[in-house]
């Protein structure tokens, strides 16, 4: 849901160059776990990934992934 949430924003801020590392250190995780959902919505046809570039494909999905579940 955080990760959902940081590449909107991202996308937002039409930022056109951020690496892994970058969104781990906003999420303060791991770039390993960061890589490991990209690669899971990249293959769900989420997003599309570059060198240093995400891409939203799917926004709907996005922002469903980024709302809180119903009752929190």
């Amino acid at each position: 849901m955080r990760l959902a949430g940081v590449l909107l924003e991202l996308d937002r801020k039409q930022v056109e160059k951020i690496t892994h590392q970058d969104i781990a250190v906003e999420l303060g995780t791991a770039r390993e776990v960061v890589s490991r959902h990209l690669k899971r919505f990249e293959s769900e046809g989420w997003v599309r990934l570059g060198r240093g570039q995400v891409s939203i494909i799917d926004r709907p999905q996005i922002e469903a992934l980024a709302r809180p579940p119903l009752g929190d």
